[in-house]
């Protein structure tokens, strides 16, 4: 083994970029302006707790999280609520073991944004349909450039991923599209 070389460290380090990932992602998709910042409370298992703790300014930097709360959880925990408060309404994000829960209420409408986010599905979901529908067709495979063939087929893989976010969204939203 080379000294130098701590997996259980690279394992940390990737579980900590994944979870600014996730924060970002879901800024974007709820178009949350870089200047709002964001509440985040993590329930992390004590194992990577002073982990999380000691990159608690790179995260609140990198994700734009202000106030940053680090609390004892994670995945397959009973989920912590503070004493005698209702869970805020917001989204849910599971990066393993983590769980973040960010608060929206008085930052997103949420009923808006779900109405938007549902929209963007259906249409998603139109071009889903016709993308298919031409990538399935043989005569469409046969007669076709390879190269047209090729950009149809990477259309139809962005739009299972697009409608593959919007549902996971949604879902956090408690507001699932309607299938």
């Amino acid at each position: 083994d080379h000294p130098y070389i701590d997996p259980n460290a690279e394992s940390e380090m990737l579980t900590v970029i994944q979870l600014i990932q996730e924060i970002r992602n879901a800024r974007a998709q709820l178009r949350i302006p870089a200047s709002q910042k964001l509440e985040a409370l993590i329930e992390s298992p004590d194992a990577l707790r002073s982990t999380i703790e000691s990159e608690a300014d790179v995260i609140s930097v990198l994700a734009r999280v202000d106030p940053l709360n680090i609390v004892q959880g994670g995945v397959g925990r009973s989920k912590q609520t503070v004493a005698g408060e209702p869970e805020a309404a917001g989204v849910t994000l599971l990066v393993p073991p983590l769980v973040i829960r960010l608060p929206l209420e008085g930052i997103v409408d949420l009923d808006a944004e779900a109405r938007r986010l549902q929209s963007e599905l259906a249409d998603c979901r139109r071009n889903l349909d016709r993308v298919e529908k031409l990538v399935a067709n043989p005569n469409f495979r046969q007669k076709a450039r390879p190269d047209v063939v090729e950009t149809e087929q990477a259309r139809l893989s962005q739009l299972q991923d697009r409608q593959q976010r919007l549902n996971e969204i949604l879902q956090q939203l408690n507001r699932p599209g309607q299938s």
